[in-house]
């Protein structure tokens, strides 16, 4: 029988030195092979690495952007208090002892000729008297006169004086009381 080899073209036996460089060509093409084969193994398992650790940091932005939020909001508590307690502090210091503003107040007027008693953040005092009679009314004046001369008050001011039609007085008195 003859061979079942169904090559067309037959292997001419050529000489050592092809024979040589045939063998070489088919062992550079191999290496090759693998060398580009590891290439893709490399290429492809440094994608894989390289993507886990870009979701990975994704991941962790993404969580660092919530607490970035979560900070924002305590942040914004701690300086909403810290500007409270540098109010609460100045609103301290600055305080003054009006209970030293009741002994002038009766030495003006006795207590039921006090209308309305109104105090200011700058220190002033505005008052509203309601008097039974016109001698009433010079007591008044005259005792903050006298307030005035030894210290006990400053910047007095006359603001209001009416007559009501049944005889009453009513006055406003603005003052600066030296506490």
């Amino acid at each position: 029988m003859e061979s079942a080899n169904i090559n067309l073209l037959k292997k001419t036996g050529g000489s050592a030195g092809f024979k040589d460089l045939e063998a070489r060509l088919r062992l550079i093409s191999l290496w090759s092979l693998g060398i580009l084969f590891g290439i893709g193994i490399t290429v492809g398992i440094s994608y894989f690495v390289i993507a886990s650790r870009a979701q990975a940091l994704n991941n962790e932005k993404v969580d660092l952007a919530v607490q970035i939020q979560a900070q924002s909001v305590k942040e914004g508590i701690i300086i909403s208090l810290k500007q409270r307690i540098v109010l609460a502090g100045k609103a301290l210091s600055s305080t003054t002892n009006w209970a030293k503003l009741f002994p002038l107040l009766t030495a003006i007027a006795p207590a039921e000729a006090y209308d309305s008693l109104t105090v200011d953040g700058t220190g002033h005092v505005a008052v509203q008297f309601k008097l039974g009679s016109v001698d009433a009314v010079v007591t008044l004046v005259k005792n903050v006169i006298d307030l005035s001369d030894n210290g006990s008050l400053r910047l007095s001011q006359l603001t209001s004086f009416s007559m009501l039609a049944d005889g009453t007085v009513q006055l406003g008195l603005t003052f600066v009381p030296m506490l």
